[in-house]
């Protein structure tokens, strides 16, 4: 088995066996939340469109830009108040939370997709600054500077996965049933 791996060896890339554990770690949490992020991303525009049209999209749009700048005004203050540690649990269960909200009104209501745009704008937005700041302590900055590559292809990997998986589950599965998953 060992034959077949070498040719992928992080050594051969340059990556020392002690930067490649945490690499390891930081490039499986960032493609997860990739494919998360692509998957909810998808499945609120479909029922976002299918429930209201098109021609709203735009409206759509605008309110998910102001939640996503009210999130990030918000994560300015927790960032410099709150340990990375009770951060990254807030930006885990923030966003289940609101999809908790959602799911007890009915699935074409605005007040559902209300909590849907603040779960996934608001909360799980959130999560990649919490993933950067997780980053940032694992690697100095020189670590980091090597490493970011091989991160940012976690991002690339975890797009088309995430897509792959929504067209195909799309499918399959009700979309709402998508979303909580």
């Amino acid at each position: 088995m060992n034959r077949i791996l070498a040719p992928f060896s992080l050594r051969r890339l340059g990556v020392s066996p002690h930067e490649a554990s945490r690499l390891r770690i930081v490039w499986s949490l960032r493609l997860l939340y990739q494919v998360g992020f692509v998957i909810a991303w998808t499945i609120l525009t479909a029922l976002f469109v299918e429930q209201f049209g098109i021609d709203n999209l735009l409206w759509f749009f605008l309110a998910e830009a102001v939640v996503m700048i009210g999130g990030s005004v918000i994560a300015r203050v927790l960032v410099t108040r709150v340990n990375l540690q009770k951060y990254l649990l807030i930006t885990v269960f923030l966003p289940l939370l609101f999809l908790g909200a959602a799911f007890a009104f009915p699935s074409g209501s605005l007040e559902f997709f209300f909590f849907l745009v603040l779960a996934k704008d608001l909360g799980f937005y959130q999560l990649s600054l919490a993933l950067y700041r997780k980053d940032e302590s694992l690697f100095t900055p020189a670590e980091a500077q090597k490493m970011m590559p091989f991160v940012e292809s976690a991002i690339t990997i975890g797009a088309v996965v995430g897509a792959g998986i929504t067209v195909w589950a799309m499918g399959v599965f009700p979309v709402e049933a998508l979303l909580v998953i």
